[in-house]
């Protein structure tokens, strides 16, 4: 039976972010790249990306 966690993403060159969380309980769980797209003031589409870490730390029971 699983537990309960919570999770969140963080950028991987933001290492105040990652400490951060690890004092709050937080662990590395795996990378990924997030993506999106924006649309400037004239009309063209950007194509983003960041390099991230899916961190989660584990909710007690109690």
């Amino acid at each position: 039976r699983g537990g309960a966690a919570l999770g969140l993403g963080a950028a991987r060159d933001n290492p105040r972010a990652a400490a951060l969380y690890a004092r709050l309980g937080y662990a590395p769980a795996t990378a990924y790249t997030d993506r999106w797209s924006r649309t400037d003031r004239d009309g063209r589409v950007h194509e983003e990306a960041d390099s991230c870490t899916f961190l989660v730390r584990e909710l007690s029971a109690g």
